[in-house]
């Protein structure tokens, strides 16, 4: 499900232990099960306690919903000692071509070295124009869970 060669390309921008330990630790990560009350809110803290769980050593920062300027991230994860900084933004039920220019907006303006878009419940109407936009990006990795 992940892209390998946005995978590849990222190892090159950080630290490639970091960077392999935080890919499998988001690989791991599986949505809880979908429920009509569940929120976009309760997947984020979700895959951010997963993801905080995951980093013992403490080499990273975890901040849910951080913001800088105009671009807004979900969750922002930045390594020690680094500049670099990864964004994964999270949308449930991705339905209108609103949200998805929204969302196109946020990575576009995003300065992230590495951009995660995972999609829980999309319409999947909305998916063919998303993969067009991400076709050129070598920084965006796609997820999709149906």
């Amino acid at each position: 499900m992940w892209g390998l060669i946005a995978g590849a390309v990222f190892l090159a921008w950080l630290n490639e232990a970091d960077v392999r330990r935080f890919d499998a630790s988001l690989k791991k990560w599986r949505p809880h099960a979908r429920h009509h009350t569940r929120k976009e809110h309760h997947y984020r803290a979700d895959l951010a306690a997963h993801l905080r769980k995951s980093d013992k050593e403490e080499e990273c920062y975890i901040i849910e919903e951080s913001g800088s300027m105009k671009a807004r991230g979900d969750i922002e994860v930045r390594f020690v000692g680094s500049e670099k900084r990864i964004i994964i933004e999270l949308k449930l039920n991705l339905r209108t071509s609103s949200e998805l220019n929204r969302l196109i907006g946020q990575a576009e303006r995003s300065k992230a070295t590495q951009l995660y878009i995972i999609l829980i419940d999309p319409d999947p109407n909305m998916l063919p124009e998303l993969d067009m936009w991400k076709e050129n990006k070598d920084n965006v990795t796609l997820d999709v869970w149906s």
